[in-house]
């Protein structure tokens, strides 16, 4: 299965609300500027918070929810697999959010988030191990990427 979105397309869009994008989480600013996960960083937080501005104008709300639960899975996965663990994210983090789009019903979460893992394995796999090794800092904690 192919990517539901065109992530180079997205990477344009993110790079040019760069600063607006950085204020919508909280990404310690280390990890917005990373070479290698700041740009992730960047199109996470447009498919999750602007996704109007990934999808189009007037994106249906199942598009909405796709839009969340891939950027998601992808960011997740992308870490996991970096990290050295499986890039399974099917936690409750997911379910969590999976469930916030329950009246959905048309919306096939199963298949965003398998597709999600594929995408994100195959970028993962693109980043030389040198870039490899890197520190996200969220809320506080930090997740070592190794």
């Amino acid at each position: 299965m192919t990517a539901p979105y065109d992530l180079p397309e997205l990477s344009k869009i993110a790079e040019s609300q760069s600063e607006a994008l950085v204020k919508t989480d909280n990404y310690a600013e280390s990890s917005w500027t990373h070479p290698t996960m700041g740009p992730l960083l960047h199109v996470y937080a447009l498919l999750t918070h602007r996704p109007q501005d990934a999808l189009g104008e007037n994106p249906s709300p199942e598009r909405i929810a796709e839009c969340r639960v891939y950027a998601y899975v992808f960011l997740s996965a992308v870490h996991n697999k970096l990290s050295g663990h499986d890039p399974e994210p099917f936690n409750d983090g997911f379910v969590d959010l999976m469930t916030e789009y329950d009246p959905l019903t048309t919306v096939d979460f199963v298949t965003i988030h398998d597709t999600a893992i594929e995408d994100a394995v195959a970028y993962a796999d693109q980043i030389p191990p040198k870039d490899r090794n890197k520190s996200l800092t969220q809320n506080g904690s930090v997740r070592r990427i190794k």
